[in-house]
């Protein structure tokens, strides 16, 4: 491409550049960009032109040809989740607030009837707290994903394809949490934290899951 692009600077236009000038001297999703026959300005990260240069940047943007499925985001949840539990069952057991049976014989029914009270609130507050640490530091870390979405290919990020900052990724999982203990109902946790765009909107705006595998181009 050797068509000209101009880029606004501290409120002036700068330019003419090729495309290649352009992705050389550096671009943001946010820088404003005027592109060859217009006179309006966008953001960069709206011209489908630039969304390779983006990709290799780390920027991905959630279109509806790569958000993940249904299917795709239960497995990613389902996989976390008895990873949390197999964590979260050892710290129990290390710190004596879960013992388990003597014998060959295993009755679960009878081993939470066996739970002390204060001990079983013990269990769900430290799980939670594993739930909100564990999704929360590896959602906003440069992975954007779980294990669990990681071995499925997805990765969360921003209506902008940027990775979660550590507050949106602490409120996108405390309403995960909030949603599963009022409601107490399986598929309303996995709607929300996994969910399409417009099911994240309603909490924590600009958040999407999408699927790595389905990106455009690959």
């Amino acid at each position: 491409m050797n068509e000209e692009y101009y880029v606004l600077e501290n409120g002036e236009k700068t330019g003419p550049f090729t495309f290649n000038e352009l992705t050389e001297r550096g671009l943001d999703v946010d820088t404003s960009v005027s592109t060859p026959g217009s006179d309006t300005w966008q953001n960069a990260s709206y011209l489908p032109e630039f969304n390779e240069y983006f990709e290799k940047q780390g920027h991905y943007f959630p279109t509806e040809d790569n958000i993940a499925h249904f299917g795709w985001r239960t497995l990613a949840f389902i996989i976390d989740y008895m990873i949390i539990s197999l964590v979260a069952g050892t710290i129990d057991i290390k710190a004596g607030w879960l013992v388990l049976p003597a014998t060959a014989k295993f009755d679960p029914a009878a081993l939470m009837n066996a739970i002390p009270e204060r001990s079983l609130v013990i269990i769900e507050i430290s799980f939670v707290l594993l739930f909100l640490l564990y999704n929360v530091l590896l959602e906003a870390s440069n992975a954007r994903a779980s294990f669990g979405k990681k071995l499925c290919g997805l990765k969360v990020v921003d209506a902008d394809g940027r990775k979660l900052t550590f507050i949106m990724a602490l409120l996108r999982n405390i309403g995960a949490v909030t949603a599963y203990n009022i409601f107490a109902l399986f598929f309303l946790i996995i709607s929300f934290f996994c969910g399409r765009p417009k099911a994240n909107l309603v909490r924590t705006p600009g958040q999407n899951v999408y699927n790595q595998k389905r990106l455009t181009g690959r």
